[in-house]
């Protein structure tokens, strides 16, 4: 059985499933991906489900995942990485936004060797390729355990240069609020249209979005929950629209 324990509060609960083969949260464990999709943190399936034959890893930014296909092999069992690539994907709506090249690892090497009960390599797939959408960069360590490549990846200037419509919130929520001080956050937004409009959809009671896209809250001194929701919905032109939700709990001074 695959186990995920979530942590809600002051409780602890077990989620767990029979047929997923694996649970791999993203960075903020909003969602988790397993072999066959992307799940919720109650092991839901989220609807994008793709060929069970692929693999999915978790960028470091929970926006995005990344699928790796299996290779597909002639009669002979051989096949070429020369033009192998990962498959980048929006954690939100599923949209794809471009291919990431993961040649470097030598797959084809070794993914004929996963029926063998003796193949064990040292490091899972998701430990060998390694997205960072923040610093533009896609390390891999391939199989031959030789080597750390690193290669920059330009999103933004591949999106354009793809003319794909993209929408999606790129900057990171803090996790905590404090009793009588003041919450801000500085919401970064993406997108391929110059007119992007954002809203607050769920929050506590005085928070603000201003029109510089800042989240201000003045928490009040006697506060009396000890966590908070919330929602924001970004739409652009083209009918695009995407959420960030997370939650905010509260720290002592």
């Amino acid at each position: 059985d695959s186990h995920l324990w979530v942590l809600n509060g002051n409780e602890v609960n077990d989620y767990r499933s029979s047929s997923l083969n694996f649970v791999l949260p993203l960075p903020d464990a909003s969602y988790v991906l397993t072999q066959y999709g992307v799940y919720t943190r109650e092991l839901y399936h989220r609807g994008y489900e793709r060929e069970k034959q692929t693999r999915l890893v978790a960028p470091l930014h929970p926006a995005f995942y990344l699928e790796v296909p299996y290779y597909e092999r002639d009669k002979t069992g051989k096949s070429s990485g020369s033009g192998y690539f990962g498959i980048l994907y929006l954690t939100e709506t599923g949209q794809r936004l471009t291919n990431l090249p993961v040649s470097p690892l030598n797959l084809e090497q070794d993914e004929s060797r996963y029926d063998d009960v003796d193949f064990n390599p040292e490091f899972s797939l998701d430990k060998r390729l390694i997205y960072i959408p923040q610093a533009d960069l896609l390390l891999t360590f391939p199989y031959t355990n030789d080597r750390i490549l690193i290669s920059p990846i330009q999103l933004q200037s591949e999106l354009k240069k793809r003319g794909t419509d993209y929408l999606y919130i790129s900057s990171l929520p803090p996790k905590h609020f404090q009793k009588g001080g003041k919450f801000e956050y500085q919401l970064q937004v993406e997108s391929s249209s110059s007119q992007v409009q954002v809203e607050l959809s769920a929050a506590p009671a005085g928070m603000k979005l201003t029109d510089h896209k800042t989240l201000v809250w003045e928490v009040p001194n006697h506060f009396a929950e000890a966590e908070v929701f919330v929602v924001i919905t970004a739409t652009a032109e083209g009918d695009l629209k995407t959420f960030q939700s997370f939650r905010l709990e509260v720290q002592d001074r």
